[in-house]
């Protein structure tokens, strides 16, 4: 795990984090950002487990993970980073 990586804004860092974590389990994943800020579980979204996250600087993203790539949940939209 890179412990050197703080997230900030999982949202706008969200390419870098994907690529700091492409090729990582799931399990990995969470448990790195469990490392990074607050990490709680939510109900599933359309059949996975999605997450909300809150980084020390108190900006939340919800999301949930298709193998290791982010999908972000917005108000009216899902979104990945690009």
């Amino acid at each position: 795990m890179n412990k050197a990586f703080k997230v900030i804004d999982l949202v706008s860092q969200g390419r870098a984090v994907q690529s700091l974590v492409r090729g990582w389990p799931e399990e990995q994943i969470i448990e790195w950002l469990r490392h990074q800020g607050q990490l709680e579980s939510l109900p599933e979204f359309n059949g996975n487990k999605a997450y909300s996250f809150r980084s020390p600087t108190g900006i939340a993203a919800a999301f949930f993970l298709i193998d290791d790539e982010f999908t972000f949940i917005g108000d009216n939209a899902l979104f990945r980073p690009r």
